[in-house]
């Protein structure tokens, strides 16, 4: 099986990591929890907890108004929906769909500046679904009407439009994570800070790169700084017995 997309979430003394898992055989993979010990070290049995009859995979989570969201990737379904959680971490139900028949990849938000912000990938004619990110701005996470940014594509090219996990604040700064796509899908992350974001001007600068950080490592493509911890996924190269992480 295939791991990939971890996104951590603590509640009370539950530490989880949710995922995309693709299980060898299957026709698409789907969003699984496993529980964390305390320090990291340790993990449980992957539990299925959405699954639907297309790919899943980035489960984004956010939290509005005392409630839990995941608002994963389903692309391949045309339509971006967000699940609530109904009992943590099981059981989910599908909630609400903001946006359809659209081709996207690794929808991401944020609140800044008093507004939510939707950073997205989205496939145009014959371009691949990593090369423009777009931004959208909304009152609300789960609003009916989504403001595209004047100035979308915010970001072109492979090098690092696509989205690698949750943007993160750093003693004040906010720091968006990206893949870089230019050899190959989930080759490399980029650490990119925000310098401006509103409702007319969007701007980033590369600050970090990372990739090669231990030996046999061959990509890496998602980051994601939650309480505390860090997670990230990582592509071996193993044996043709082996299990990929």
């Amino acid at each position: 099986r295939m791991w990939a997309d971890p996104f951590l979430w603590k509640r009370d003394d539950d530490l989880v990591v949710f995922c995309e898992e693709w299980v060898t055989g299957e026709p698409h993979g789907h969003i699984c929890v496993m529980q964390l010990a305390s320090d990291g070290g340790s993990v449980s049995p992957p539990t299925r907890v959405i699954s639907e009859s297309y790919h899943l995979s980035y489960p984004f989570l956010f939290e509005f108004e005392g409630a839990l969201y995941m608002m994963p990737e389903g692309g391949a379904g045309r339509s971006l929906d967000v699940y609530r959680c109904e009992e943590f971490p099981h059981r989910w139900v599908r909630h609400k769909t903001l946006m359809r028949d659209i081709r996207f990849a690794d929808a991401t938000l944020q609140q800044h500046g008093g507004k939510w912000w939707l950073f997205i990938t989205i496939r145009r004619g014959f371009s691949a679904l990593s090369r423009d990110l777009f931004i959208f701005s909304a009152d609300s996470p789960l609003g009916d009407r989504w403001t595209p940014h004047p100035s979308n594509p915010v970001v072109r090219g492979y090098k690092g439009a696509r989205p690698a996990g949750p943007l993160f604040e750093l003693e004040g700064k906010l720091y968006r994570p990206s893949q870089d796509c230019v050899l190959r899908y989930g080759h490399g992350l980029r650490i990119n800070k925000v310098t401006q974001l509103d409702t007319r001007h969007y701007r980033e600068r590369l600050v970090a790169e990372v990739r090669d950080w231990e030996a046999g490592i061959r990509g890496t493509h998602h980051i994601n700084w939650h309480d505390g911890m860090l997670v990230m996924d990582a592509q071996r190269l193993l044996s043709a017995t082996g299990i990929a992480h």
